[in-house]
């Protein structure tokens, strides 16, 4: 998954003003940052940085066995990683209360 941190980080890196508008309007902006998510990751496979990826994947969780969906299946050096987006507004412009005492998970499945 390292290998895509770089690639990630220079994508964003040349829209920083999009950042500061969107926390200017204390606006949510998952929706944008996966679009942005799916070109590049488009990009990356035709210049066959990561092997594939599948947006909104169907997976079973090893927990309850229940089906689950992902917004990202990426596969990246024979493995595959699991990526799912969540946004919180990224300023306090709106005066609303943030609780930011949240945790992530970058999981590796070696399927």
């Amino acid at each position: 998954m390292e290998v895509l941190l770089p690639h990630i980080s220079r994508w964003f890196l040349e829209k920083q003003e999009h950042f500061a508008v969107f926390a200017q309007a204390d606006s949510r902006i998952e929706g944008w940052f996966k679009a942005e998510l799916l070109v590049l990751f488009n990009r990356l496979v035709a210049s066959q940085v990561l092997e594939k990826f599948e947006r909104e994947a169907s997976i079973i969780s090893p927990k309850d066995g229940k089906r689950k969906q992902v917004d990202f299946r990426l596969q990246v050096q024979g493995q595959t990683h699991l990526c799912e987006l969540k946004a919180l507004c990224i300023s306090q412009a709106a005066g609303t209360p943030r609780n930011l005492h949240f945790s992530f998970a970058m999981t590796t499945l070696g399927w």
